[in-house]
C-alpha cells in the first residue's frame, strides 16, 4: 500500500488553464459531461452523482508533474478527467486495481473539512482520512497492492461543488 500526499502539486498557471476549461465546459451547450451513476459497485446507492469530463488542456504539463514526482510513471498510459462532486455524492469502499496508480488533485481554494468529501483509506485495522485541500494530490500507487479507499459524502450544506482532477496510469 502506498498513499502519497503532495501539497502544492501543480503550478498556478496550469490550475488557471484547467479552471478556464471547466468554466467553458459548464457554459457549453455541447454534451461534454458524463455521470458517475454508470460506475457499478462503487457509487453508494442513494448517492447524488458526480459529473466528469475528459481533461483536454494541460495534459502534458499535468503528466509531467506526476513524472517529476516519480519517473516510473513516464512510460505508462495516462488519462485525466475533471470531476464535479455534487452535494450528497460519495464513493463506497473500492480499490483502483485496474490502474498502476491513480490520483486526485483538489481544486477548491476554500474547502472546509466539515463539507465532507474526505479521502478515506484503510491501513491495517484503521480507517485514516485525508482532507481535500487546495492543490493537494492524493496518489494511490498500486504497485505493491491496491489500497482500499472511499470518499465520504459531500454534505448537503457544502457551500460549493467540489472540483477535482482524477488522473490514472495504466
Amino acid at each position: 500500500m502506498a498513499i502519497i500526499v503532495e501539497d502544492n502539486f501543480l503550478d498556478q498557471k496550469l490550475i488557471d488553464d484547467i479552471a478556464f476549461e471547466i468554466k467553458t465546459k459548464i457554459q457549453s451547450s455541447e454534451p461534454t459531461w458524463a455521470t458517475s451513476h454508470s460506475w457499478e459497485g462503487i457509487v453508494v446507492e442513494g448517492s447524488n452523482s458526480a459529473n466528469m469530463s475528459p481533461l483536454k488542456v494541460g495534459m502534458h504539463r499535468l503528466r509531467q508533474a506526476f513524472v517529476n514526482l516519480n519517473p516510473f510513471y513516464n512510460d505508462l498510459q495516462f488519462e485525466a478527467f475533471i470531476y464535479l462532486w455534487n452535494r450528497n455524492s460519495m464513493l463506497d469502499w473500492h480499490d483502483d486495481a485496474g490502474y498502476i496508480a491513480s490520483g486526485t488533485v483538489y481544486l477548491n481554494q476554500h474547502w472546509d473539512s466539515s463539507d465532507g468529501g474526505l479521502f478515506l483509506y484503510k491501513e491495517d485495522d484503521q480507517i485514516l482520512a485525508k482532507e481535500p485541500k487546495y492543490n493537494r494530490l492524493i496518489l494511490n500507487d498500486n504497485r505493491q497492492s491496491p489500497t482500499v479507499h472511499s470518499v465520504s459524502a459531500i454534505t448537503p450544506w457544502a457551500k460549493q461543488t467540489r472540483v477535482t482532477i482524477q488522473a490514472r496510469f495504466k
